[in-house]
């Protein structure tokens, strides 16, 4: 009980804090703060690295888009050969 007490306490605070005016004072500050060539450096590495991820998964997908195709060929001319039985699809 004390704990949920303690956690409205703290929201309450925060509430009236950033609806004071030296809370907003302090938000418009901080958005307007320019970034140091340390922070840049950073995001602009974590954007190369998150490129390069996505440029691997989009081979993987690619890959995995080819070999099902490469099933899905390999499953309909065997079944021209009638080597499997059609699926009704309730199987």
């Amino acid at each position: 009980m004390g704990f949920m007490f303690i956690a409205m306490a703290i929201a309450a605070c925060a509430v009236c804090w950033f609806r004071s005016p030296h809370g907003r004072r302090q938000m418009v500050a901080r958005r307007r703060a320019p970034a140091d060539d340390e922070s840049i450096r950073r995001l602009q590495e974590s954007v190369d690295d998150l490129a390069h991820a996505v440029t691997g998964l989009r081979a993987e997908v690619y890959d995995l888009g080819e070999r099902v195709d490469f099933t899905e060929r390999a499953l309909t001319a065997m079944r021209r050969r009638e080597a499997i039985p059609q699926s009704t699809g309730l199987d």
